[in-house]
């Protein structure tokens, strides 16, 4: 089941066009926390990533997770509600 979720939530993205306002919105909420806090994310290591791609994509994967919990949330509700 989680793999079709990730499937699901693939293709929900796919339909975004990639780049929505959604993702600009939240690299700017991003770079808005970390400018808050007075901090920053300094890893330009092996791969070459810079921070505030990093902090986008620890963004993106809190997303998908949320998304797969909120999946599994409804689906209950969903069966709970057709046992009645």
């Amino acid at each position: 089941m989680d793999s079709m979720i990730r499937k699901l939530y693939s293709m929900e993205l796919e339909e975004q066009d990639g780049s929505s306002r959604q993702d600009e919105e939240m690299l700017l909420e991003i770079k808005h926390l970390l400018e808050k806090n007075k901090a920053s994310i300094c890893v330009e290591a092996v791969n070459g990533r810079k921070g505030d791609d990093l902090a986008f994509a620890l963004a993106e994967l809190g997303e998908e997770i949320g998304f797969e919990k909120g999946f599994k949330c409804a689906f209950r509700l969903f069966m709970e509600c057709k046992k009645e």
